[in-house]
């Protein structure tokens, strides 16, 4: 078990500041995806812009419109932005429903527990490949 000692060389306390909800949000989907994903899967702009909006406020037909209004994209765009969010692992399948997606499992435990739960502290660490 390590010492006081041990433990003061192992954590490196840092502040992550945001200013709204949206910042937030989007340093979460940031950390995340570095973590977790490889070069490849990692997200461009607009997904990540889509992603935000489906982890603040669900993945739905209002949510869309709420996309397209806000961010003035077309639905053709939105729905390709899905797509690639779904092809990457971001997004998974409805067990019941093919045409409604979900957060990755990963992703909805960071909405859980960050945005609905109200956490601030994300403990990160290190291993070797």
């Amino acid at each position: 078990m390590p010492t006081a000692a041990d433990k003061n060389k192992l954590i490196h306390p840092n502040l992550c500041r945001f200013k709204n909800e949206i910042d937030f949000v989007d340093k979460l989907i940031t950390i995340f995806s570095t973590i977790t994903m490889t070069e490849k899967y990692q997200l461009r702009k607009f997904e990540k812009d889509v992603l935000n909006y489906y982890m603040r406020f669900g993945y739905s037909s209002d949510t869309k419109k709420r996309i397209k209004a806000e961010l003035d994209k077309s639905s053709d765009t939105i729905t390709q932005a899905t797509f690639y969010l779904k092809k990457k692992g971001y997004l998974i399948d409805s067990k019941t429903n093919m045409s409604k997606k979900s957060l990755s499992k990963g992703l909805q435990a960071i909405k859980d527990n960050f945005i609905d739960g109200n956490k601030k502290v994300l403990a990160i660490g290190f291993k070797r490949r």
